[in-house]
């Protein structure tokens, strides 16, 4: 079965604003802090990993755009919406 273009299965990463990002990363270190010492070593590493990459995120997000917090989409237009037509149906 083929995906539709724009589903989630199309393999692009999902875009997350600053926020989300911040959430996820103060996530991440409490989940490593709770992690017991019987935990495989390599899902420690791939947990660090995550949060090496977070930081770098944020790091270069705050250093370039002031205001990458805005969610991705389309812009709002300003004013009243303008009048829908009738119903088809």
């Amino acid at each position: 079965m083929r995906s539709i273009e724009g589903q989630r299965s199309d393999n692009v990463p999902i875009k997350r604003t600053l926020r989300e990002k911040e959430v996820m990363l103060q996530k991440l270190r409490q989940e490593l802090a709770d992690m017991k010492p019987t935990v495989s070593e390599a899902l420690r590493s791939a947990v660090k990993k995550r949060i090496a990459d977070l930081e770098r995120d944020l790091a270069s997000a705050k250093a370039s755009k002031p205001q990458a917090d805005r969610p991705a989409g389309p812009a709002r237009r300003e004013g009243p919406r303008p009048p829908r037509g009738p119903r088809a149906g």
